[in-house]
């Protein structure tokens, strides 16, 4: 159920950067760090981006930023993640559907 839920994910030592190129779906996206416990959302909504063969539009995250509320189309998009706290960072990108509210709900309490 992860591996269906998650779109990417990614280590990121202090001050580090990566650009990750994806597919996003129709779908609300949401990009967690759980180290900082940061998250930013980004509400994939519309019709699929019309561009041209190998024309990427830019999105950025910055992790221990305070979080952004993003949208775009569906379509390939590269997501550029940069590192600005003074340890690692494990940021990973999740498709938030009804599958992943199902799976998230059937945890124990503590």
């Amino acid at each position: 159920m992860i591996e269906e839920l998650t779109l990417d994910a990614i280590e990121l030592p202090a001050g580090d950067k990566a650009i990750l190129s994806l597919q996003l779906p129709a779908e609300f996206i949401i990009v967690f760090e759980p180290v900082t416990h940061s998250a930013q959302f980004i509400d994939v909504k519309g019709r699929a981006n019309a561009r041209a063969p190998g024309a990427h539009p830019w999105s950025t995250i910055t992790c221990g930023a305070p979080h952004r509320h993003h949208g775009d189309a569906p379509g390939q998009i590269r997501l550029s993640l940069e590192n600005r706290t003074n340890g690692r960072v494990l940021p990973s990108i999740w498709i938030a559907n009804d599958a992943m509210h199902n799976f998230i709900g059937k945890r124990r309490a503590f």
